[in-house]
């Protein structure tokens, strides 16, 4: 097993003693709460020392440390003229002053009360003053769910959906929902405290975003099927950095058609006015139906094709709790094989226009994902076990046709033959079951409004991307001074591309290509992308140092002055004076060669009993 732990490095570095039983640690390091990666770390007896904790930190991710800090520090020290590495260091915690939009916090379950319980607990403990919890029952065999949430959570809403399928629990909570924004986890998930936080940031920073998903962590890495998921991909999609996704045109671009590059449904989040736009989630596809997953990945494509923008923000984190079983996983991968050439099946028969692209996409997946891997596992038989690449492989053959037959299932649910057509309209012919529904859904400003024609009626709102004309513009030109407080580029819209030279103090520092998809730039991503780009000149700007010592001077500020330091009265762990040491020299007739290692290895300076073994190969 692997210990999975978090690690937030604004404070003191501790020695980590985990007991034995492991031999390796896995640490998901954060600065501020912004997830900057995992790093892996040997147990001695169960122990890691805080020396060897700042040594691995600094080499690994010295860059990601210093390109976060250099994007808070200009936003948060414009004023002091020079972005000083002590400066820096000092940099407290971002803090958030609002809005605070109503967040409503959606739990679908089914028959697992002990993965539920656990959900609960840590959504109650959430870092944000306004949130409405909401569990929905689907399809349950007994009344253990209700019981579980009636008699020890009572500040959470019950709603029980009998028809199963995810996607019909999910519909049922964007109808029972009050929030502005419905914010979405499964049951085996431990959400962080400040996730519901990270997920309104990004949407009340940005009024373009209609959905927000973030990253999903491994809560443990105890069993071995576990370790094989991570190892299959796991559902990771990158630290640091968020990023945004949105077309220009009617076409969606090629590599953003499988939609598992966004994130998964148990961390994902939605404007609620969305889905009176392109309706709900397709009843026909997701978890409990013939399809058995991917109506998540089916939400992510139809808003893009809507011309909406989708945000992956790492900082909304969720830590998910795998498979624990071998026969779990293997069930697993073959669902995913079953949910995502369902939901091949249904693009190619719903969209005519990407009909060939997704086509494709389906036979370059069926030889990447499936064939290659099963060819490597031919030649490397220990890499990766064979039976749960032929449970995918087979589970993609058996989605092709499952999709159909969940078309007819979702039609006769609804009862209404229509639906075989629009699986994603059943919100039309549902019934609101909260009073004033429009005044909740249109009360904030941070929420995209209905637009109405002049006769005060709702019309449909026109795609982004018909607002724009379409022929070819040249790319747009910007000066940035970075030495006074950004403003937001809204001057861009009719521009693909903008080219922005930096300067600080008429100083110019370099340029920057931003594909902003005629969008504005605001202010947060002008910090992110200057940041990124740009971080080794923007370090101690007052000085004219090369880019390899100011590079050199930043790493000692970071092992010195910085909180990457250890907590007081801890000493590094050092093995034991009398554990022996042997050292091996293979040779094959080379004794000049040999003659010169014996005599440097003769030479060591030590204390502990040492031995040396010439190991003298078929001479």
């Amino acid at each position: 097993p692997i210990k999975v732990m978090s690690l937030e490095l604004s404070q003191p570095l501790p020695v980590i003693d985990v007991g034995n039983g492991y031999e390796k640690l896995q640490l998901l390091l954060r600065l501020h709460g912004i997830p900057l990666g995992y790093l892996e770390m040997p147990l001695l007896e169960g122990v890691c020392s805080s020396h060897d904790l700042s040594n691995a930190i600094l080499a690994q991710y010295g860059w990601s440390i210093l390109s976060y800090l250099t994007k808070a520090g200009l936003s948060h020290l414009p004023h002091r003229g020079e972005l000083s590495i002590a400066a820096l260091c000092q940099l407290p915690k971002p803090t958030y002053s609002g809005p605070f939009p109503l967040v409503t916090v959606v739990v679908c379950t089914r028959n697992r009360t002990d993965d539920l319980k656990q959900c609960l607990d840590a959504i109650l403990k959430l870092n944000y003053p306004n949130v409405e919890y909401l569990v929905v029952d689907n399809a349950p065999s007994d009344d253990r769910t209700a019981e579980l949430v009636q008699k020890h959570y009572p500040q959470v809403c019950y709603v029980q959906e009998p028809k199963p399928g995810l996607s019909w629990a999910r519909n049922r909570a964007i109808a029972e929902a009050k929030g502005e924004i419905i914010a979405y986890t499964d049951d085996d998930v431990i959400v962080d405290p400040d996730w519901v936080l990270s997920i309104v940031k990004v949407f009340t920073s940005d009024p373009e975003v209609m959905a927000v998903t973030g990253l999903v962590a491994p809560y443990e890495l105890e069993t071995e099927s576990q370790i094989l998921f991570e190892r299959h991909g796991g559902f990771g999609r990158g630290f640091l950095n968020s990023r945004r996704y949105q077309i220009v045109g009617d076409r969606v671009p090629k590599h953003w058609l499988g939609g598992g590059q966004f994130g998964t449904g148990a961390n994902m989040a939605y404007r609620r006015d969305l889905f009176d736009l392109i309706g709900g989630f397709n009843v026909a596809l997701g978890a409990g139906t013939l399809s058995t997953g991917c109506e998540d990945h089916e939400m992510y494509f139809r808003v893009l094709k809507s011309g909406y923008a989708l945000v992956y923000e790492p900082s909304a984190l969720v830590w998910h709790r795998h498979r624990r079983t071998y026969e779990a996983l293997r069930s697993q991968l073959a669902s995913d094989g079953i949910g995502l050439y369902s939901y091949f099946t249904c693009t190619i028969q719903t969209y005519p226009d990407e009909r060939w692209d997704f086509v494709r996409l389906a036979l370059w997946w069926l030889w990447y994902g499936n064939l290659r891997w099963l060819w490597i596992s031919l030649k490397y038989p220990n890499r990766y076990p064979r039976d749960l690449i032929l449970a995918e492989l087979k589970g993609c053959f058996v989605g092709l046709g499952r999709y159909r037959k969940a078309l007819k299932v979702a039609a006769k649910l609804a009862n209404d033959p229509a639906i075989a057509h629009h699986p994603h309209r059943i919100l039309a012919k549902q019934q609101r079951h909260f009073p004033d529904a429009d005044s909740v859904h249109t009360s904030s400003s941070t929420v995209l409004p209905h637009p109405s024609n002049s006769s005060g009626t709702t019309a449909s709102l026109p795609k982004a991307s018909t607002l724009f004309r379409s022929y070819q513009i040249p790319i747009a030109v910007r000066m940035v001074d970075i030495s006074r407080p950004l403003q937001p580029l809204v001057d861009v819209l009719d521009y693909e591309k903008v080219r922005i030279f930096v300067t600080h103090n008429r100083q110019l520092l370099g340029k920057i290509d931003l594909h902003n998809g005629r969008q504005p730039i605001t202010t947060a991503r002008l910090y992110q992308v200057i940041g990124d780009e740009l971080s080794a000149k923007l370090l101690e700007l007052g000085l004219t140092l090369p880019r390899d010592l100011r590079w050199a001077k930043a790493m000692s500020t970071l092992s010195t002055q910085w909180t990457l330091k250890l907590d007081e009265g801890t000493t590094p762990v050092n093995l034991p004076p009398d554990i022996p040491v042997s050292i091996v020299v293979a040779t094959y007739d080379r004794p000049n060669d040999l003659r010169r290692c014996l005599a440097a290895l003769l030479g060591q300076n030590s204390t502990r009993p040492v031995e040396i073994i010439v190991v003298d190969n078929h001479p």
